[in-house]
């Protein structure tokens, strides 16, 4: 599913800015005129509607609030998805795929997602989803590369317009995890936890770290503004 490329500043922001303007007569009814009266040869008594007063109420329906305007709010800029980087040449020019897309497709990708992870995708519906983080160190990119799903882990920073595109979901915690709570809103978000370090996060806390943002199918390229090579260390054996 191949997109053209589009700028953030697409179509259906702008036309999500406009407001509607609907004007009701309130008079229509008191206007008519019954057929019996309509006769031109039968002079029609218009003293009770000569003095009325047409009024007109005008309401203005106000344009929805962007995701983006509201996690701009929550002081979320920017989103994440890591990645190995032998899938960069084919990202910039086809942009992001769910790993479904993926298979059914043929198409050659490194994969950071294990299946454990896919099978549990599957079973919540979520396998046609693309998976966007809100923090930068994400503690799943460790993992894939401590099991060596991913050789060299890149980090795609993401456009936050990207989650004003159709059919996009929030997870609280780890999309495939028990517990996990997906919304199209963000009231379920807890927005502190991005914050602070995970390594001094309790337990609890650290499953929140891992919330997720779910966009279907495809994250056009445009959206991806620069990768990151993050430093991972010795990897431990």
């Amino acid at each position: 599913m191949s997109k053209k490329k589009q700028s953030p500043t697409s179509e259906f922001l702008s036309e999500s800015s406009e407001s509607s303007t609907v004007t009701t007569s309130e008079s229509e009814s008191e206007l008519s005129v019954s057929e019996e009266n309509s006769n031109p040869s039968t002079p029609v008594d218009t003293s009770e509607s000569e003095g009325l007063e047409t009024s007109f109420r005008t309401l203005t329906l106000d344009p929805p609030i962007l995701n983006s305007t509201i996690l701009r709010e929550k002081g979320v800029t920017q989103l994440y998805h890591f990645t190995d980087k032998s899938n960069l040449d084919s990202i910039k020019q086809n942009g992001l795929f769910s790993w479904d897309h993926i298979d059914q497709n043929g198409i050659q990708s490194v994969m950071g997602s294990n299946e454990d992870s896919r099978r549990l995708d599957k079973r919540k519906g979520l396998e046609d989803y693309v998976r966007l983080s809100f923090v930068q160190n994400h503690p799943m990119m460790h993992a894939a590369y401590k099991r060596d799903s991913i050789k060299q882990p890149i980090i795609l920073v993401i456009d936050i317009m990207v989650v004003d595109l159709l059919d996009v979901k929030f997870s609280d915690v780890n999309a495939t995890s028990n517990n996990v709570i997906i919304q199209n809103d963000t009231n379920h978000i807890q927005f502190s936890i991005f914050k602070k370090d995970y390594f001094k996060l309790s337990t609890n806390e650290k499953q929140y770290f891992q919330a997720e943002v779910l966009i279907r199918n495809n994250v056009p390229a445009s959206y991806i503004k620069r990768s990151i090579t993050p430093n991972m260390g010795r990897k431990s054996t």
